[in-house]
């Protein structure tokens, strides 16, 4: 509030605009904006006024225009007197016209007659008019304000109070000497009684006055109003006669008496008579002295007219000029630019004096008068008169505050020398009046002063020294000083300086106001010195934040912050939340979420205490952060984070990154700008079980780095033995030579049990790679065979399959068919062929319906004119039909008992086998019987009303006649497809059927029966 009200009275409405609205307590505000209101108003900031008249709450709004308008009245600001007693401003007509008659004396008061005409003519109601006039006749008659008065008058319209306000201001007129006022007002007055009481008490006045008996009777003339036709013409003239001989008159025969008379006249303010006085001396030597003396008590009372006419009057050039000359200094003063000019006119060339100059627009400048010291600065022809002068006119410009005059002036000393002198005059006069006065005002010259100088080394031992003597308290102002200097380096040095005491303070809008003074190495600098001490403050780090208005700097900020907060989950999760919050918002479809975001990827660029943290995380097996900031990041910042987390040595880190759901095959042959990979430095740091996962992953042994090396040539190089093992165990090349022209064993040569290790697979590293795949192949074939996978024990299912079937045919009323890997014999259990049903997989059973029977499209064989139905048209493995039927193929049953789970699906028949050809080159017979296909619930994605044909009796036919080798390869394809890519590749959607269609792609390429494709 105090600072508002301080802001209001310099007129700063900048400021004001700001300041208002940090004000909580609504009450403790609209009566801050009453003060501030006044404040503003009273200094003539109108603006400033009108501002706060528009923020302030209904309630208080009639109050603050009360108190306001009357100084819009007093400065004669009609645009402000018409917005502030405008009708909408107001809750009560009351309060309406209390405004409006208070500005009205306010007006009359100061003889602002265009105000009181607007207020009288459209602002006062009827009931309070005349009231208000009458009183404004009084305070305009007191002050001397004639057309004020002749205005007002004719506006009251009751005649008893037109009366009595007449008579109640027409004394205070005469005792004051306002005899034209007094004049106007005796002539007023209805009753002659009255007006003749009042006539003498005027005559004496203005006998006691110095006023003859001429004058005397020609004022009485004036308040009678004799008309010659009148018919009480005569008795009339008699009266003022006997009026006007009663008075004891001055003997004023002499030039010297008339002299002294109009020189008392003048020192009573009484200038009318002092020119009448005037005009009767009759010598030209005594008339001019006594106009010189005159003139003299005129400029004091800034009574330009009579000056201008007493300056005419007179004879003698030199007295008039030397006349005229003084007088200057006084309208410089009251900044009467037309009586400058016109006094200067009347001043010899020769008489004009440097130093009247010199003093004259030191006058102006003192109280703010630009266009006469523009005008009294180009009167000057020397230059170094010229300078000399508006050097010093300028120190006393800035310490008056007039900064625009100090800028204008500076601007006119052509000499670089006395410009930086005055400006270091004018400052150092500044501070002192500040250390004074106490006041901001000075400050805001004394930088002003600063930035007018032109030599930089003077200008930042000046600031770097009231660096040192500002107040401690006055952060802020240091900052002003520290803004100013030239010097990059001591600029920098003070900004670090004065940034760690304002943070240990706490004066955080002074420490980020230094982000912009400092340059780019020590922005960052304080920054995150600002963020580390930040985070002890709770929730006022979000505030402070703010105040950060460069985005890249408040990045660093939260970053730095997030760091320093490792230890305090709840506060790092406050700023993520909050960078997201802002993320939303900048973003057009953004959304806050109610749980916080990950650490943002470029915060992880380095070896920070986030990495560190996510680091424990893991080895705790908490890897929430981790989860969430994977989230967010792109897959070339997954692999980077990953090479982070292997560089230093972050081995839980790496682990939880390798197993994430986030990280892919396609990512871990991604090269660095060394080009080393994720295999090579985990081998170089010897992590010989992250080795293992990454080669899992598919990570290749043979990429190689800048220099040439392999992954094997670097942990060679640091002699890990159980990563060579394991990169070796992978097909590692151990020949291999790096840029150099160095083998594995020459890298390995100060670690002797990894060269006899070498030296022992030497030799079986000679094997070409075709023979190793064989050799590869026939392991896992035989493995195979011992797990059950031969076409033996595929019968032996089959079988029982099909013992299973007949006794289900048995019991069952409608049709049913066993199909899928238990009737087919081979993947109905992935780890072994026992009879047993793996726990995810089922027993397929298919009923079908007799009728309707369909017919499909390019394979019904029918006769047209006995089908009961249209053939159905097939697109991409579905036949279309009129209405839909749903997209569920199968029924699931859980497993109870010892019984596996089963699904059960119901089929409509259709009348032809469809595709014949194609089902009869994966068979061994070609004339074997085939089955005809069906149709069940299942549509495409986004389609209805459609039936999926299905061939699953075709499929249990080809894949019971699979041999031992086909059999295999059936089952790594569906553990491939079921169960690796879902968990390295993120392919969930990947089923058994996508499995048999790569193997009977195979078989009718290679033929079903080509023993040589087969066989080993």
């Amino acid at each position: 509030v105090q600072a508002t009200k301080a802001a209001a009275r310099a007129g700063k409405i900048e400021a004001v605009e700001f300041l208002l609205p940090q004000i909580i307590n609504k009450d403790l505000r609209d009566s801050g904006c009453i003060e501030a209101a006044e404040a503003a108003a009273s200094g003539g900031h109108m603006e400033v006024c009108k501002f706060i008249v528009r923020t302030i709450s209904d309630a208080h709004r009639d109050r603050c225009c009360i108190l306001t308008a009357k100084h819009a009245a007093k400065h004669g600001d009609i645009g402000s007197l018409e917005f502030l007693t405008a009708i909408e401003n107001f809750a009560l007509e009351d309060s309406r016209d209390e405004c409006c008659l208070m500005a009205l004396q306010y007006a009359a008061m100061y003889g602002q007659l265009e105000s009181t005409t607007l207020l009288v003519e459209r602002r006062l109601s009827e009931c309070v008019r005349d009231e208000g006039c009458a009183s404004a006749v009084c305070f305009a008659s007191i002050y001397n304000h004639l057309a004020v008065v002749k205005y007002l008058m004719p506006q009251i319209s009751d005649p008893d109070l037109k009366e009595r306000c007449c008579k109640t201001s027409v004394e205070p007129s005469i005792r004051k000497g306002h005899f034209a006022v007094a004049e106007f007002l005796i002539g007023s007055i209805s009753d002659e009684a009255t007006k003749h009481q009042y006539c003498r008490t005027y005559v004496d006045c203005a006998v006691n006055e110095g006023f003859d008996q001429v004058q005397v009777k020609n004022s009485l003339f004036t308040i009678f109003s004799l008309d010659k036709t009148a018919a009480d013409f005569h008795e009339k003239c008699a009266e003022i006669t006997s009026l006007v001989q009663g008075a004891a008159y001055q003997n004023l025969d002499s030039d010297e008496d008339l002299k002294a008379a109009a020189e008392l006249a003048a020192k009573r303010e009484n200038f009318c008579n002092a020119i009448s006085k005037i005009n009767k001396i009759t010598k030209p030597v005594t008339r001019d002295q006594c106009c010189s003396r005159v003139i003299d008590l005129a400029a004091k009372f800034y009574q330009w007219e009579t000056v201008k006419s007493l300056v005419k009057a007179m004879q003698n050039e030199f007295l008039r000029s030397q006349c005229s000359m003084k007088a200057v200094e006084s309208a410089s003063q009251s900044g009467n630019i037309d009586t400058v000019r016109f006094l200067l006119q009347h001043v010899a060339t020769e008489d004009l004096t440097p130093e009247c100059l010199k003093k004259s627009i030191q006058t102006a400048a003192i109280h703010g008068h630009y266009e006469v010291v523009e005008f009294l600065v180009g009167k000057i022809t020397c230059q170094e008169l010229k300078d000399e002068s508006c050097r010093n006119a300028a120190m006393h410009a800035a310490a008056w505050n007039r900064l625009a005059l100090f800028d204008f002036l500076v601007k006119q000393i052509s000499s670089e020398v006395l410009k930086n002198e005055c400006c270091f005059d004018a400052a150092m006069e500044a501070e002192a009046m500040e250390a004074e006065s106490r006041s901001r005002i000075y400050l805001e010259a004394e930088i002003l002063c600063l930035r007018a100088v032109t030599d930089g080394i003077r200008r930042d031992e000046y600031c770097a020294k009231r660096y040192e003597t500002a107040d401690e308290m006055k952060l802020n102002d240091a900052v002003r000083f520290v803004e100013l200097i030239e010097d990059k380096d001591k600029r920098d040095q003070l900004s670090i300086k004065l940034a760690n005491t304002a943070i240990y303070r706490g004066k955080w809008k002074v420490a980020t106001k230094l982000l912009q003074v400092a340059s780019e190495p020590y922005k960052i600098i304080i920054c995150r010195r600002i963020a580390e001490s930040a985070v002890n403050e709770g929730s006022q780090i979000f505030s402070i934040a703010e105040k950060i208005p460069d985005a890249w700097l408040r990045d660093q900020f939260w970053m730095t912050a997030a760091q320093a907060s490792t230890a305090k989950p709840e506060m790092l999760r406050h700023i993520l939340k909050t960078i997201q919050s802002n993320s939303s918002r900048a973003e057009p479809n953004g959304s806050d979420g109610a749980e916080a975001a990950g650490i943002p990827p470029h915060w992880l660029a380095e070896n920070s205490p986030l990495l560190g943290m996510l680091s424990n995380e893991a080895i705790s097996g908490d890897n929430s952060w981790l989860s969430r900031t994977l989230a967010g990041m792109q897959a070339t910042q997954i692999i980077q984070l990953l090479f982070l987390a292997l560089t230093y040595d972050y081995v839980a880190l790496a682990r939880a990154v390798i197993n994430s759901e986030y990280f892919s095959s396609e990512l871990v042959n991604q090269q660095d700008a060394s080009k080393a990979t994720a295999l090579m430095l985990a081998s170089e740091n010897g992590h010989h079980e992250l080795i293992q996962l990454l080669l899992n992953a598919r990570a290749s042994v043979h990429l190689r780095d800048r220099q040439g090396r392999t992954a094997l040539s670097r942990a060679c190089e640091e002699g890990h033995v159980r990563a060579v093992k394991a990169l070796i165990s992978w097909g590692a090349d151990i020949n291999h030579c790096d840029g150099r022209g160095r083998t594995c064993k020459q890298l390995a040569d100060q670690n002797p049990q990894l060269i006899i290790f070498l030296g022992k697979n030497k030799e079986s590293a000679k094997i070409p790679n075709a023979e190793r795949d064989r050799q590869l192949s026939e392991s896992l074939h035989q493995l195979l065979r011992l797990a059950g996978f031969t076409r033996e024990r595929a019968v032996l299912q089959q079988c029982l399959a099909e013992l299973l079937d007949g006794v289900a045919r048995g019991l069952s009323v409608n049709g049913c068919n066993i199909t899928g890997s238990f009737a087919e014999g081979w993947a109905n259990s992935l780890a072994q062929v026992n009879g047993k049903t793996a726990a995810d997989s089922d027993i397929d059973w298919t009923f079908l319906v007799e009728e309707p029977v369909f017919h499909l499209e390019g394979g019904c064989k029918c006769n047209r004119s006995r089908m009961d139905s249209r053939p159905l048209n097939v697109v991409q493995g579905h036949a279309l039909v009129d209405s839909g039927a749903g997209c569920q193929p199968a029924v699931s049953a859980p497993a109870s008992g010892a019984r596996p789970a089963q699904d059960a699906c119901h089929a409509v028949q259709c009348c032809s086998v469809y595709f014949e050809e194609r089902i009869r080159v994966l068979l061994p017979a070609p004339n074997q019987l085939l089955p005809n296909v069906h149709l069940v619930r299942a549509t495409r994605p986004n389609e209805f009303n459609e039936l999926r044909v299905s061939f699953s009796f075709h499929e249990k036919q080809i894949m019971r006649n699979l041999n031992t080798v086909q059999g295999q390869l059936f089952v790594i394809i569906k553990f491939i497809f079921k169960r690796y890519l879902p968990h390295t590749l993120a392919t969930p959607g990947l089923k058994t059927y996508h499995a048999k269609t790569l193997l009977f792609f195979m078989l009718e390429k290679h033929g079903m029966h080509n023993a040589s494709k087969w066989e080993f």
